[in-house]
């Protein structure tokens, strides 16, 4: 997947990726498949969109009597460390997510709010902390 956005006919440094070119002048040919494939080998599989993200199985499901604008605020702010958070408001549900390593679910129940999460790879045990430390 990613030796195709290696393009070795380029002499100025450049990584294509889709339609992001990154330009990285210190790396130049061979330096480049390097790093192409040491990342190749740390990134954990994601999903290309929110709804293929919940397709997956929910990773761990909390109960709360917070509100749900309190537990939106607490859980967004915590993993605002990982990049802008995304709320997604629908009737009686609210989805958090960064990008799609993961993403967060908040339903409203008859007695309080349940959240959820699915996640890829390492943002497992992280997500996990954020909503805990929300509860």
């Amino acid at each position: 997947m990613f030796a195709s956005f290696n393009r070795p006919d380029r002499r100025d440094g450049a990584v294509e990726r889709g339609a992001i070119t990154m330009k990285l002048p210190w790396l130049a040919g061979a330096a480049t498949c390097a790093l192409i494939i040491q990342m190749v080998g740390t990134v954990p599989a994601r999903a290309n969109s929110l709804a293929e993200l919940w397709s997956r199985p929910v990773r761990a499901t909390y109960d709360s009597g917070k509100s749900a604008l309190a537990l939106e605020h607490c859980i967004g702010s915590a993993v605002s460390d990982w990049g802008a958070p995304t709320v997604l408001h629908g009737e009686g549900v609210t989805d958090i997510w960064v990008g799609v390593p993961f993403a967060i679910r908040i339903k409203d129940g008859s007695t309080g709010r349940t959240i959820s999460f699915t996640a890829s790879g390492a943002y497992d045990d992280r997500v996990a902390r954020a909503i805990r430390g929300c509860l």
